[in-house]
């Protein structure tokens, strides 16, 4: 799945703590790859705790809010 700048996403996999599994942060920046492929892009992702470039195999939609 690929994703846009003001997307909000969840880091799904390869998570560092897991208390930040599905916390939801907002895409900054997309980072194309050489091979055009989707699995393959990186993502400047804003969360509250901070700035991470993540793998797009890393992430998913954020689930809606009420």
């Amino acid at each position: 799945m690929k994703f846009n700048v003001g997307d909000r996403v969840e880091w799904v996999r390869a998570i560092p703590s897991p208390e930040l599994k599905d916390i939801a942060g907002i895409v900054m920046a997309v980072i194309p790859n050489d091979q055009d492929l989707d699995d393959f892009y990186m993502y400047d992702i804003q969360f509250d705790f901070g700035l991470y470039t993540l793998y797009g195999t890393q992430l998913g939609p954020a689930k809606p809010t009420l």
